[in-house]
């Protein structure tokens, strides 16, 4: 399997089971009031994207591998294996790749723009008064966070906390504090250092790395937009605890501040928590004007949490169990071209190990030979084709390759087409080849000759059970002259039949005639 191959199929797996949890969490987010578990089981929805399966569960037993069966040609030996010079197109999951890689970097961008335009906007802000700077010193304390640098904002902005590198920056709109009463501007500080505590402003980071690999997901929107409204109801618990005198205040805080931004388009930059989503205003209300006291979880409900979502990050259902992997060189990615017409089996493998510089040992049950026609494919793959074909397989393992046999088939004739009513067969298992009585050598056309027009000629026959060519066509010919005169000179062959448990049988059978000049 190449690398791109196993990015896809790891890619597919982390999101089957991302929509999966997130189908999980929306369920559990309706039936339980404990935001955090929700918040929590959210923010596993965003990692399971990008976080890769520690332990597979198979949910289905791994499939057998399906039969394969030689086409044998006889009397033909013609083979090609060389790995594919020029250009070709590109497939469908190079196209793909290109268009998630734009998407990636236009996401990229847009978080980078925002970020910049926010700097800008920084250089003009002005520190907030010393009064202010106390508040915030005085609940930052209460919360048991280090205060953040506190800096007022003109404009219609959301209050936001932007968590940098250099240090967490509180920005808060002079003209909603304007409106607020003093107990309101605390509960809004208090809520927004609740994100602090709560390090919310790092998830945002998270989830940009989450939007720009999966862009094109919808389960990662899904996710976001639950995830800010989980966290929202998070901080709120923090404040209702926090100041649980300033209930009212608060719920008259967050009314106000949906007028403040009524009609304001609100952007995120990288890393920063606004209060901007205000779309469960209503339900958030009634939680924070509830006088019932929620009910703290129990320690073993909090066990139970972790279990699941240390599970839901490590554990990942497969379909099936399948074959371990091959960590083979990169010779074997490469792709070749297979052009073979009976050639032998332990030809063909020397031949593979010297393109994949990889020693070689076959199984001394291990024979036979080989025609199929394959193009563009991986060295791995058109191994694998040519083993099968063979009624055997292969394992890489340090350094080695080695061929072995497979439980061999009942051997039955194969059955190809009929002469009338007569069967005709594949020569295979118990039938025994055709044996030439008479084969006069074809006359070679004179202006082929004097061109010096030379080649084989393959041809396709049926030989019937008393020995005759009844039926030819040609496979393969450098022209057509010389398959004119191959074809008529094998009408005029004569053959001992095949037999099939010592009885004359029809079969097709693979002839070739060589024009060469002395």
């Amino acid at each position: 399997m190449t690398t791109l191959e196993q990015f896809i199929e790891l890619a597919v797996v982390n999101a089957a089971t991302a929509f999966v949890l997130a189908v999980i969490a929306a369920a559990v987010a309706r039936r339980i009031r404990w935001s955090a578990a929700v918040h929590a089981l959210w923010l596993v929805v965003l990692l399971r994207l990008i976080v890769p399966p520690v332990v597979g569960v198979p949910i289905l037993p791994p499939a057998d591998a399906p039969e394969q069966h030689a086409l044998v040609s006889l009397d033909a030996a013609s083979a090609r294996l060389a790995t594919v010079d020029g250009r070709t197109l590109p497939s469908l999951p190079q196209i793909g790749g290109a268009v998630w890689i734009i998407g990636a970097m236009a996401i990229a961008g847009i978080g980078g723009l925002r970020s910049r335009r926010l700097r800008r906007a920084l250089q003009v802000c002005a520190p907030a008064d010393p009064a202010l700077r106390r508040r915030v010193e005085e609940l930052a304390d209460r919360l048991g966070v280090r205060p953040p640098r506190t800096l007022l904002v003109t404009g219609r902005v959301p209050p936001m906390l932007w968590g940098r590198l250099s240090g967490a920056v509180l920005l808060l709109p002079d003209e909603l504090l304007e409106r607020l009463s003093p107990p309101q501007i605390e509960a809004l500080i208090a809520h927004e250092l609740a994100h602090l505590k709560r390090r919310d402003h790092w998830v945002r980071w998270l989830e940009l790395t989450v939007t720009v690999t999966w862009w094109f997901n919808p389960v990662t929107w899904w996710a976001r937009r639950r995830l800010r409204q989980a966290e929202e109801r998070c901080c709120d618990a923090v404040v209702a605890r926090t100041l649980p005198d300033h209930a009212r205040a608060y719920a008259d805080t967050l009314v106000e501040t949906l007028r403040f931004l009524a009609g304001t388009r609100i952007t995120h930059p990288v890393g920063a928590v606004a209060m901007a989503d205000l779309s469960e205003v209503q339900r958030r209300l009634e939680m924070i004007l509830s006088t019932a006291r929620v009910r703290n979880p129990s320690p073993a409900a909090h066990l139970a949490l972790a279990t699941l979502l240390v599970a839901a990050l490590t554990v990942t259902p497969m379909l099936s169990a399948g074959a371990p992997d091959r960590e083979l060189p990169a010779a074997f990615d490469e792709p070749i071209t297979l052009s073979l017409n009976e050639a032998k089996l332990a030809d063909v493998l020397r031949t593979f190990a010297t393109l994949t510089q990889v020693q070689m040992v076959v199984e001394p049950a291990v024979t036979g030979s080989v025609t199929v026609e394959l193009r563009d494919v991986p060295a791995w793959e058109a191994l694998d084709r040519v083993t099968m074909m063979n009624n055997a397989a292969w394992r890489f393992e340090d350094g080695t390759v080695t061929v072995y046999s497979l439980d061999p088939a009942e051997p039955s004739p194969m059955l190809v087409g009929h002469l009338g009513d007569t069967p005709v067969y594949k020569v295979d298992g118990d039938i025994t080849d055709p044996k030439k009585i008479s084969a006069p050598p074809p006359q070679y056309p004179e202006d082929c000759r004097a061109e010096r027009v030379m080649g084989l000629v393959v041809l396709d026959t049926v030989i019937d059970a008393t020995g005759t060519v009844v039926d030819v066509s040609v496979e393969r010919s450098p022209d057509n002259r010389l398959s004119e005169a191959a074809m008529d000179a094998i009408r005029s062959w004569v053959f001992e039949p095949a037999t099939l448990e010592g009885k004359p049988v029809a079969v097709r059978y693979v002839l070739t005639v060589n024009f060469r000049l002395e």
